[in-house]
């Protein structure tokens, strides 16, 4: 096929339908050609009106024919409305039109108090939002004052005695407030609190009268390793929890090995993570010298984890679980300090003692504190602390949030290792560190001290995360390398309690976070 004919080529426009028109012609024969084409349309009018003529005709005579069949119609509409009485015909049409009106009132009615109760809630929930987050950016900002009970105290000049005459002048200024609380706040220790209770009855009663004195020891005081011991005791309820428990240590070790459900998971980490989380391996421990083999701790720490399946076997074993163990068992045994010298059966006798003070103080943790539901599957609580937490370090660090934010680092990436374990996955951070972390969360029983640890040590380090990316933020997070003064414990403990996060903060924000999980969609399967 030649070029000429092939299809698609400029030739192939000659083959259309339509008129062919000559080309134009020259300039001087213009009126002539025109004069042409003028005829041409003309005569091609006359005859689209000639074929068109008739068709007109008849649609004219069908538009005439309709015309005067409305007409009828309408006449004879109008004659029978006459015959008939307009309300008889009109009633059942305004019968359903009443019935349909008070349906609507009643639905515009709940619709109403619906949207005013939501408007109600949306209102309240804004003003809260509201306070929250300017008293929370004003309290990250600002410095609270430990001893304001003192200034309090230093307003009441009454003298607290049980005697009407005052046996000496020590009497005298230990019975008022101001020069008591001084006192015990300069000594700064919880056993000395207790010492100066058991002196008297009228000291007994300002020691309790003011709760906010031996709060302030245990932020700001120490312990030694047996009074640590005994004070979580105390505070946790652990001994109480024994006496009302329907078994014993001995009995829940049994019930879960028996069940063999949790004995591989438990041994593998326990084998696994027992290097990491090795009590004499931790920075600042002064207990370097382990007077137990590996394996006599490692069998410990398995025995107390079984009893903790057994007596929980809702949870059973959960990651991090074998870490809190480890760390509880630690001090438990720093608290003897006849242990090194004992041998033989009274060594294996001890050991065991050791387990169930362990066990049951993990038990209280468990109860009393919150680890239940941290373990619990599906991880709820953790869950929720990292929303918490979330939220409040947008509040608090908007800066740094942001940064984070633009980086993809998400706080389940970091978080999730610190508050599963109370902190102790944390390696780099000094015993001393810890067991002061730890001191407040026994003492309180709350996990605002666990948000405010992590926000401090995240506004120490501001300025160095702000110009790193995600790899080296997260190296950075397991170590603070270049940062490890943010970790000693003078310094993060008063950045820590310069944060004041309430209750009320929190419960908000976990009422949020159940509105946000109710409203999430289900997973269809």
């Amino acid at each position: 096929m030649s070029s000429a004919t092939k299809p698609g080529s400029e030739d192939d426009e000659t083959d259309a339908p339509g008129p062919v028109l000559s080309p134009p012609p020259a300039p001087q024969s213009m009126q002539a050609y025109w004069t042409t084409r003028l005829a041409q349309m003309k005569n091609s009018a006359a005859a689209a009106k000639k074929h068109w003529a008739p068709q007109l005709q008849q649609l004219q005579s069908r538009i005439t024919s309709t015309t005067s069949a409305a007409s009828i119609a309408a006449k004879t509409s109008r004659e029978r409305l006459r015959a008939k009485s307009m309300t008889e015909q009109l009633q059942p049409t305004i019968d359903r039109a009443k019935v349909g009106m008070n349906v609507l009132k009643r639905r515009v009615t709940h619709t109403s108090a619906r949207v005013q109760r939501q408007m109600g809630k949306l209102g309240t929930r804004l003003a809260n939002e509201l306070f929250v987050d300017k008293k929370f950016r004003k309290i990250m900002q600002g410095d609270t004052l430990p001893t304001r009970f003192l200034q309090e105290a230093s307003h009441d000049h009454i003298v607290y005695s049980m005697d009407v005459n005052p046996a000496s002048l020590a009497e005298t200024c230990f019975g008022i407030p101001f020069v008591l609380y001084s006192i015990l706040s300069f000594a700064g220790c919880v056993p000395t609190i207790a010492q100066m209770a058991a002196v008297n009855v009228s000291i007994r009663q300002l020691v309790l009268a003011e709760p906010r004195l031996v709060r302030f020891c245990v932020r700001y005081g120490t312990f030694t390793p047996r009074l640590r011991l005994g004070f979580w005791l105390h505070v946790s309820g652990a001994s109480s929890l024994q006496a009302s428990s329907d078994f014993d240590y001995a009995t829940y070790v049994c019930l879960a090995k028996s069940n063999h459900e949790w004995t591989d998971a438990i041994w593998v980490d326990v084998r696994r993570t027992y290097i990491r989380v090795a009590p004499h391996l931790r920075n600042g421990n002064p207990w370097h010298d382990a007077v137990d083999s590996d394996a006599d701790i490692q069998e410990q720490m398995s025995n107390v984890l079984h009893a903790l399946a057994g007596r929980f076997p809702e949870v059973g074993y959960c990651q991090g679980m074998d870490y809190i163990t480890a760390h509880v068992l630690e001090h438990v045994k720093a608290a003897d300090a006849s242990y090194a010298h004992i041998h033989g059966e009274t060594k294996h006798r001890v050991m065991v003692a050791q387990e169930e003070t362990t066990f049951w103080l993990m038990a209280s943790l468990f109860e009393s504190y919150g680890l239940r539901d941290m373990f619990s599957p599906g991880l709820g609580k953790l869950h929720l602390h990292c929303y918490q937490f979330n939220r409040l370090f947008q509040l608090g660090l908007p800066t740094l949030y942001d940064h984070f934010h633009t980086e993809t680092i998400m706080v389940e990436m970091y978080l999730v290792g610190w508050f599963q374990t109370l902190f102790l996955y944390l390696n780099a951070l000094p015993k001393s560190s810890l067991d002061a972390i730890w001191d407040v969360f026994f003492f309180e029983k709350s996990w605002k001290v666990l948000f405010r640890v992590a926000l401090a040590m995240l506004q120490a380090s501001e300025s160095h995360l702000l110009q790193q990316p995600i790899d080296h933020v997260m190296r950075f997070l397991n170590t603070f390398a270049t940062h490890q003064h943010v970790l000693a414990a003078t310094p993060l403990r008063e950045a820590a309690l310069r944060i004041k996060i309430t209750n009320s903060m929190l419960t908000r924000l976990e009422k949020d976070h159940a509105a946000k999980q109710r409203r999430k969609p289900s997973p269809i399967y």
